[in-house]
């Protein structure tokens, strides 16, 4: 139990780093729930198999525990869609009314894009469109993080007003 406490037992140490797992894969799944599901499945297969399993560093154990259970996920999915008729599974099909409006705001997104000087487009993709963070965006364009946030809120401007007559 003393190990335990000290956090030199490998358990503690799958625990401790239960949350940078969540982190990690929610890279891969939109899902929190399932983020979660599967850190714990690995947490627990940790905890199984600890004593089989060298106890210097957990973490990329835990790491390939769950992207393997990943993967099963995926393909277990995979094999059940390809079982099941594609009414169970497919999306509902758009009008040729939608498909017309979709691709007009399409071509106005890219037109309002276009307008933007090259440093405020790159900005807003990285940002808004790859999900990166002011950080990350501030570190590839080599400025700080509140010039970025400063270009992405210029940017959002400009497209907004672009973009109005869509709206309506």
């Amino acid at each position: 139990m003393k190990q335990v406490e000290d956090g030199m037992s490998p358990i503690a140490d799958a625990i401790k780093h239960r949350q940078g797992l969540i982190s990690m894969l929610l890279r891969f799944v939109s899902n929190v729930a399932t983020a979660e599901e599967l850190a714990d499945e690995a947490l627990a297969r940790v905890v199984a198999l600890e004593s089989k399993r060298n106890k210097d560093n957990v973490f990329p154990w835990m790491v390939t525990i769950a992207l393997n259970l990943l993967k099963d996920r995926r393909k277990r999915e995979e094999r059940f869609r390809r079982r099941m008729p594609a009414i169970f599974y497919s999306t509902p099909r758009r009008s040729p009314v939608q498909d017309v409006v979709s691709r007009e705001l399409e071509g106005a997104l890219q037109g309002a894009l276009e307008t933007l000087g090259e440093r405020e487009r790159e900005a807003f993709k990285m940002v808004r469109l790859d999900g990166m963070t002011c950080q990350e965006v501030a570190a590839a364009l080599g400025t700080s993080v509140g010039n970025v946030r400063s270009i992405v809120f210029r940017a959002r401007l400009k497209l907004s007003s672009y973009l109005a007559p869509f709206a309506a």
